[in-house]
């Protein structure tokens, strides 16, 4: 449930307990007059001074707006100095000509006052508690009733000594900040081409026969299985998602319409997930959470938030095309009551081309996916880990269904787009149809049948020797007996691809 805190409790039109919690964005819009009120923005940096001095006019690319801003020798930085492209909060007034004088510039790696907080138990009071330590309550998770999240009553106070006091309190279990995360493909660029409305590429793309996907549809489609996708949202109007939707939830906006929308670099990124999900799984029900505005950016409270009404809900599987290099508690909670409530989890092992963790693609309970193009190679962007990636998918040049906008319209369509993102709901559309065969098998039961059934790719990745996991192969991990094992490489395999490339920096 929410806990009423001033504006963050449910309205009276509200069902009590299903409010997400607190993450108003701030209001990008400043053109508010000369008001000297203190607000906070978070976007990417898209110009800046040169390297010698950071004082001068920057430019950051916020979800509605280019927002200029002014940095003096005032402008407080929180560790680094941002360069181009680093997504970053700004905090700061609007002045008389419509741009912001920053008074801090800082990563955008956490929400700026809030911290996550697990109690050692339910009966602490949660208000009394954090007005100890000048915090305010704003949420705790469904089910748990001792994860908080609080706000911090001076927005201004640095969040690192409230940890450091919270960790010798005898009350409390773990104490974190509230991480941010986002869609690996929401650098500031955008990654995907516009491919029109006929869905004859989407349909017949033969992503899908390099995954052995023909011969399974045969026999599963995912009948009785819903599958959620955490993202952006879902383009819940899209001719090619129409009869694969069922009822979602908003935790942005704090409504029933997962509508994904905006203006941001991500638009469109929980809809092309979707449709990949709907082509392997066909007869799967979908559940759209949007959990990232439209500039692929969440965090982890949110986040978790949602992994537990989606388990509440329904969700027999659950698809995280998303993560961050933070490890976060609150979200490896969550993730693990959703794995012990029978949920496969799957998720994206990001795009930075290297093996540094990513979560939650590296938490135990969840299937940790990479990409690999048409030749089974990996895909230059992907990242990739011995012990927390489990297996790869086609990641690169993907066909799916997407929302976009042509001006000040949406427009709906089909595109290519790669990532690691892409590849996620391949493996989470085979899980869906591995529950449709087992209805009653444990998580575990199912990934470990897709990852022992995946196809080996090593051979053509010389340098990634058990870096990748295999090459899922649905119809091997459903339908074995109808497989013909073919030749040992997997190069002169089942198939030849022409895709179009699209390249990730």
């Amino acid at each position: 449930k929410v806990i009423d805190a001033g504006s963050n409790g449910p309205g009276d039109d509200d069902p009590p307990g299903d409010d997400p919690p607190g993450n108003d964005p701030p209001d990008d819009d400043p053109s508010g007059g000369d008001s000297p009120q203190q607000d906070e923005w978070t976007g990417y940096v898209l110009s800046r001074p040169g390297a010698e001095s950071p004082v001068g006019e920057w430019q950051i690319q916020t979800e509605a707006v280019v927002l200029v801003v002014t940095v003096d020798g005032a402008t407080r930085f929180d560790r680094d100095v941002p360069e181009m492209g680093d997504w970053v909060e700004v905090r700061g007034a609007v002045t008389g000509d419509g741009t912001v004088l920053a008074k801090r510039i800082r990563p955008d790696d956490v929400e700026g006052g809030q911290i996550v907080v697990r109690l050692a138990a339910s009966s602490v009071i949660s208000r009394a508690f954090g007005l100890e330590y000048g915090l305010i309550p704003l949420a705790t998770l469904l089910r748990s009733g001792d994860i908080y999240l609080f706000q911090a009553v001076d927005e201004e106070e640095d969040e690192a000594p409230i940890l450091a006091q919270l960790a010798s309190d005898p009350r409390v279990t773990w104490a974190e900040y509230n991480f941010t995360n986002r869609v690996p493909e929401s650098e500031g660029y955008k990654t995907w081409g516009w491919g029109g409305v006929d869905p004859s590429a989407y349909v017949n793309q033969n992503a899908f026969t390099q995954v052995g996907l023909p011969p399974a549809l045969d026999h599963f489609t995912g009948a009785g299985v819903t599958v959620a996708v955490l993202d952006t949202g879902v383009d819940l109007i899209h001719p090619g998602l129409l009869g694969h939707l069922i009822a979602g939830r908003d935790m942005i906006d704090d409504d029933a319409t997962a509508q994904d929308e905006g203006t941001g670099v991500a638009l469109g990124h929980g809809t092309h997930v979707a449709g990949v999900v709907a082509a392997v799984a066909p007869a799967a029900s979908i559940m759209p959470l949007r959990v990232l505005d439209s500039n692929g950016r969440g965090n982890m409270f949110t986040l978790a938030y949602a992994i537990e009404w989606a388990a509440d809900h329904g969700a027999d599987v659950i698809n995280l095309s998303l993560g961050a290099e933070s490890d976060s508690q609150v979200l490896a909670d969550s993730i693990a009551a959703a794995h012990a409530q029978g949920i496969v989890v799957v998720a994206a092992a990001g795009n930075l081309a290297d093996d540094v963790r990513q979560f939650p693609a590296a938490y135990p309970d969840v299937m940790g996916v990479t990409a690999v193009d048409a030749g089974n190679v990996k895909a230059d962007f992907a990242s990739y880990g011995r012990d927390w990636v489990d297996m790869a998918a086609p990641g690169v040049g993907i066909v799916s269904t997407i929302i976009a906008l042509d001006g000040a319209d949406y427009v709906h369509g089909y595109a290519s787009w790669s990532g690691t993102s892409m590849a996620v709901p391949f493996v989470a559309g085979a899980a869906a149809l591995a529950r449709e065969k087992m209805p009653h098998a444990a998580p575990t039961v199912i990934t470990t049948l897709l990852s022992d059934s995946a196809a080996d790719v090593d051979a053509v990745n010389p340098a990634y020797v058990g870096e990748l996991g295999g090459l899922l192969a649905v119809d091997a991990a459903l339908v074995p007996e109808i497989v013909d094992p073919g030749p040992s490489d997997p190069t002169l395999g089942r198939f030849t691809l022409f895709l179009p490339q699209v390249t990730m920096r």
